[in-house]
């Protein structure tokens, strides 16, 4: 898989949600369920990741698919509602 993210959006989202964009190379994307974002109309498709690290640490990824490659939106660790949804 490729990735790609603008390295200002990432600096923003470690400030606001401690975690670098790079976190998304560890997880196992092969197992993950995936949703169509479709709060907004983003002029383009964008989709929610649910993902689990190697060391178990959950995250929610938001990214869209750009000639193949994935671009990294946000990404956070599961909150209050994700754990109760996903029984942690």
């Amino acid at each position: 898989m490729d990735f790609e993210w603008d390295p200002e959006k990432a600096e923003r989202n470690l400030a606001k949600h401690g975690v670098g964009f790079e976190v998304v190379l560890g997880l196992d994307w092969d197992v993950c369920p995936i949703f169509d974002d479709v709060r907004f109309d983003y002029g383009e498709a964008r989709y929610i990741a649910y993902a689990r690290s190697t060391s178990g640490q959950r995250y929610v990824v938001a990214f869209t698919l750009r000639t193949g490659t994935y671009r990294i939106i946000s990404v956070r660790p599961f909150g209050r509602k994700e754990n109760r949804i996903y029984g942690e």
